[in-house]
């Protein structure tokens, strides 16, 4: 059995109410779910609220997924409207960025503590430099960039065509390079 044909078991398990089986689907997508709602919450307790509602209102509206998307990215886009549905109740502002859950910043297989201290003080930089970026420049950013992820599944993520998000990361990077070049005395 492959990878998807589990998955769509799994799936279909969970929309008959079964709750280990959307926890299996869940499990596999929970640590990039939570960097997600802390990036965009900038408060790892308010993401960790984030997280828990969206993934209740996952559970409770699995029977609406349709299969158009990947179910990774259905989850993503649950929880970004939570994170909006959250901030509209509450309006707390956040004061950080959590890049250091992202671990696609770190590509170093070295554990010298001289390759430590330098990843570190890069993953600093680049918190640093991002955080400059206005919200929907940072997202973009992060998920294209950071984590990789696809044009396709970030345009659906955010809800925008994929020539609006290539416009929005072109538009992101030049800001950045803007950033570095001015603040050229932090290099």
């Amino acid at each position: 059995m492959t990878k998807n044909d589990l998955e769509h078991l799994l799936i279909k398990k969970a929309i008959k109410g079964n709750v280990e089986a959307f926890s299996k689907l869940v499990k596999q997508h929970e640590q990039a779910l939570f960097a997600h709602a802390c990036f965009l919450s900038k408060n790892e307790k308010d993401a960790e609220d984030i997280l828990q509602e969206a993934l209740l209102k996952a559970f409770i509206y699995i029977k609406n997924f349709k299969g158009n998307s990947s179910f990774k990215t259905w989850l993503w886009k649950i929880v970004r409207n939570e994170f909006y549905n959250f901030k509209t109740s509450k309006k707390t502002p956040g004061n950080d960025l959590y890049l250091e859950d992202f671990a696609e910043i770190d590509n170093s297989n070295q554990k010298t503590p001289e390759t430590q201290f330098f990843v570190e003080e890069q993953k600093k930089l680049l918190k640093h430099i991002i955080s400059k970026l206005s919200q929907k420049y940072q997202e973009v950013i992060i998920l294209v960039d950071l984590q990789e992820k696809s044009y396709e599944e970030v345009a659906e993520i955010l809800e925008i065509s994929i020539p609006a998000l290539k416009s929005r990361l072109f538009r992101a990077r030049e800001k950045l390079t803007e950033i570095t070049l001015k603040n050229k005395k932090l290099f």
